[in-house]
């Protein structure tokens, strides 16, 4: 920590002194944890930036993780960029009511800003999380720059605790990084689930000196879908959806082959990119197959249906472990129902469905199963070229 009380109780911050004012202070005040009490020690050597430490193990929850150099240089570089924007942030203010420490608190918006650089407890982000939202303070999470993992130019590794900070910016998924090695934000726009753990998206960095506080609140994008990769992703999955299959693809080949039906020859219609299918962790390969092939094509044509049954029937799938979602606590103006939809308003586009009203559909004809895999590959370009647009 850089802040500090001394047993009157006035704080004192490491930042901008000496180390001969530091050395000095060390030597006549005793300090303790603002939060829980606890006697500090003023670390101050040439390895690390000067800081406070618990002089021994402690159970105190101010803080969102343990920290280190990289986090600590992290935060004091983020508070000078906004100082130098007139914001006057607040360095590790203790939020009494909350008995939480954000690591910068800018009051003109009523902002807490994190900087997360390790993995934390699920249950503590998010009642920091929501403990913020309670006294309508705005939280700014920001992953540290070493987290984010890149597979190739345009792909990159995400883990289901990464999830957790994906926002939405444009209506599309986004996550935000500051790298203090770097000095550099990092932008990750348009981020687009090929897998259960890999995404397609756009990386984009930027100086701090070009960037202001407001382009973190409110921050822009105008990246495209990427149908050459997700046509790339599709393929991949036709000719090796049998390959080391996980549960809940052993249970769609199971009913696949009790149907005589062979994965690499499903209709076109399934696996297709939705744009709020970042909620649902199970592939939509194997989600959208369940709902086409048992829910919609197992009702005769004509039959009438509405959303809430497409709904339930998902859900049963999920309660018994055949479909699973992620953890996404700052996105509040979503829900996975919505892919549910989207999904379906797409069988409405290719004649699949029609829908009678906002919320009941028909089914109006049947899929195509195509012959061999090149007649496959070859609708599936077609069908995203044709239906681009749903996608953007």
């Amino acid at each position: 920590m850089l802040v500090a009380q001394n047993q009157k109780g006035i704080l004192y911050s490491v930042h901008d002194r000496s180390k001969d004012s530091l050395l000095q202070l060390r030597n006549n005040e005793v300090f303790q944890c603002p939060s829980c009490k606890e006697p500090v020690l003023l670390r101050i050597g040439d390895q690390r930036i000067p800081h406070f430490a618990h002089i021994q193990s402690t159970h105190c929850q101010s803080f969102s993780e343990p920290e280190s150099l990289y986090h600590l240089t992290g935060k004091l570089e983020l508070f000078n960029w906004l100082a130098a924007q007139s914001l006057f942030p607040v360095l590790e203010p203790y939020l009494k009511t909350l008995k939480q420490r954000p690591d910068l608190y800018v009051a003109t918006t009523k902002t807490a800003i994190e900087l997360q650089c390790s993995t934390i407890d699920v249950k503590q982000f998010r009642d920091r999380t929501d403990g913020y939202r309670m006294v309508n303070i705005h939280p700014l999470w920001l992953l540290g720059g070493k987290r984010l993992k890149r597979i190739d130019k345009d792909q990159f590794y995400l883990s289901a605790f990464d999830w957790m900070f994906v926002r939405l910016i444009q209506k599309k998924p986004s996550l935000l990084f500051y790298c203090s090695e770097s000095k550099k934000f990092l932008f990750l726009h348009h981020i687009l689930p090929m897998s259960s753990t890999i995404v397609q998206a756009t990386l984009k960095v930027v100086d701090p000196k070009k960037l202001t506080f407001n382009d973190l609140l409110t921050p822009t994008t105008n990246s495209e879908f990427p149908i050459k990769h997700w046509l790339e992703l599709k393929k991949s999955w036709r000719l090796n959806a049998t390959q080391y299959p996980s549960q809940s693809m052993k249970k769609l080949l199971h009913y696949l082959y009790a149907k005589q039906v062979y994965p690499s020859l499903l209709p076109s219609e399934i696996g297709i990119p939705v744009p709020s299918m970042y909620w649902i962790h199970t592939s939509p390969n194997i989600w959208q197959a369940w709902i086409l092939l048992e829910f919609i094509e197992g009702q005769p044509l004509s039959s009438v249906f509405s959303f809430q049954s497409v709904y339930d029937y998902f859900n049963y799938k999920k309660r018994n472990h055949l479909f699973s979602l992620r953890e996404l606590p700052l996105i509040t103006n979503s829900h996975y129902s919505f892919a549910i939809m989207e999904y379906l308003h797409v069988l409405v586009q290719v004649g699949v469905l029609r829908q009678i009203n906002r919320k009941t559909f028909i089914r109006s004809r049947s899929c195509y199963f195509p012959r061999h895999i090149e007649e496959a590959l070859e609708q599936d370009q077609h069908f995203l070229l044709q239906h681009k647009r749903l996608f953007l």
